[in-house]
């Protein structure tokens, strides 16, 4: 959802079960979350992926220009995780 989303932006990176929230500022969460909805998110990833400035996607987008900051950030990690463990699988051992 949004928040998730929001915390995701804030962190850099996804959240995952096992991390601690307890150092995010809660309060800037909240603030990018008020930010977020489909049709900006659509807006600002589609700025990012042509090649726009933080400052002009944030304009066309709607958004502030430090929340497309931090999803350019968001965006680059995802796209350099994405796949880590693709093409593994399991193997059957051979019984000796």
């Amino acid at each position: 959802d949004i928040l998730d989303l929001a915390y995701w932006i804030q962190l850099g990176s996804p959240v995952w079960f096992s991390q601690s929230l307890s150092g995010i500022g809660h309060s800037c969460v909240t603030e990018i979350a008020e930010q977020l909805d489909f049709e900006r998110l659509d807006k600002a990833l589609a700025g990012l992926a042509h090649g726009a400035t933080d400052s002009d996607t944030a304009r066309f987008a709607g958004m502030d220009a430090g929340v497309v900051s931090k999803l350019r950030v968001l965006a680059t990690e995802a796209q350099r995780t994405k796949g880590r463990w693709r093409n593994l699988g399991l193997r059957r051992r051979k019984n000796g």
